[in-house]
């Protein structure tokens, strides 16, 4: 008898649906990231600047988010086969200034995730010692090995076990709140929701690197379909800031509370055990996940920027030993110095793919005319 085959059961759908799957784990992996930035961005400067409507200032971010999506959409559209998105709108020599600037980026990413870490450790065990700190957290991210695929994977279980933690403990919270602490509804001023939106739209700028990585056996997937991940991911931020005003009025976000304090804001306000349990897992996983994601995705570029394909080993785990230093020498300088320069990633985003856009451009009509005078 002959055998029957289907589109679901046949070799090729199999593998589409492995690409797939790997495809949602990757946008998975990447809104975790999205949403630890935001809430770093939280505790950072929202909860201190922008105060109670600071989910305005994160609500309003879905605009940028957008915008920054439209140029990597375009560039994504034109890749060429063996070549990066990136390689395929500059050249892969003209590509190593964007290589490095997108190693610079990530590892901004990395150094934030990883600072509040270290910040949240110390919060919940202040009689350790920094360094100890510092190396441990560092140590037990390099041993994962820096492998890409696994990353993917485990992000898609985490991602239910940390939503999961965060949502229990601010449904503990209810009882302990106020709809009053939303009043005024604009806080401060229209002005300083504004400057917090400028602020916290850093935080979305790293939602572009599923489509700048790209790769030629992805099968195609629509606009929208791409950028749902990290709406989603906004669309939570919102919802934990909404969480953090229903327990704090204005005056009291503004109090000077340590980094790791404010990171774990909704248990400080409850008197839940079970909730600081949580919180502590679910705050500890996501940030131990966006680290080791950013600096894989660090140690990627500037594996491409040394014109290697595949990515050494080794470099992941000295990219996370140098982020220590910044959690161990003046930490209260290096925070303000990350609550300066955070904000500015997406506009360095933009214009790192805007000029990959005009590169593409250029090239295009280049071979155009190239391909006319023959």
């Amino acid at each position: 008898m002959g055998q029957t085959t289907t589109s679901v059961h046949s070799p090729a759908g199999m593998i589409k649906q492995r690409r797939m799957a790997s495809l949602r784990d990757k946008s998975a992996l990447n809104a975790l990231s999205v949403y630890a930035q935001l809430y770093i961005g939280f505790s950072l400067y929202l909860y201190g600047q922008a105060s109670t409507p600071g989910y305005l200032s994160t609500l309003l971010t879905a605009p940028v988010l957008l915008l920054l999506f439209l140029p990597a959409w375009f560039l994504a559209r034109r890749k060429q086969p063996g070549l990066s998105v990136t390689e395929s709108a500059a050249g892969e020599a003209s590509a190593k200034p964007f290589f490095l600037c997108f190693f610079l980026l990530h590892l901004m990413d990395a150094q934030l995730a990883f600072f509040a870490l270290c910040a949240v450790v110390r919060d919940v065990m202040p009689d350790f010692e920094r360094t100890a700190v510092a190396l441990a957290a560092a140590f037990f991210c390099a041993l994962g090995g820096g492998e890409d695929e696994g990353l993917n994977r485990l992000s898609r279980p985490l991602k239910w076990v940390i939503g999961a933690l965060l949502l229990y403990c601010a449904v503990i919270a209810v009882p302990h709140g106020s709809a009053a602490h939303f009043f005024p509804l604009l806080g401060w001023g229209p002005a300083s929701i504004l400057r917090g939106t400028l602020w916290i739209s850093g935080g979305v700028a790293s939602a572009v690197w599923p489509l700048l990585n790209r790769e030629d056996d992805d099968p195609p997937r629509g606009f929208f379909s791409v950028l749902r991940a990290p709406l989603m991911a906004l669309a939570f931020g919102v919802f934990t800031y909404l969480a953090s005003v229903w327990l704090m009025p204005v005056y009291v976000m503004q109090r000077p509370e340590s980094l790791g304090w404010r990171m774990l804001l909704l248990v400080h306000m409850t008197p839940s055990v079970p909730a600081w349990s949580m919180e502590v897992i679910g705050l500890l996983l996501l940030l131990l996940t966006a680290t080791a994601y950013s600096v894989s995705q660090a140690a990627k570029a500037l594996s491409r920027f040394g014109g290697k394909q595949k990515t050494p080993r080794f470099l992941t785990a000295a990219l996370l030993f140098l982020l220590v230093p910044a959690c161990v020498i003046d930490p209260d300088g290096m925070q303000e110095l990350l609550a300066a320069a955070a904000p500015w990633r997406t506009a360095a985003c933009f214009l790192l793919l805007i000029l990959l856009c005009l590169c593409s451009l250029i090239r295009s009509k280049r071979k155009a005319e190239a391909g006319d005078s023959v």
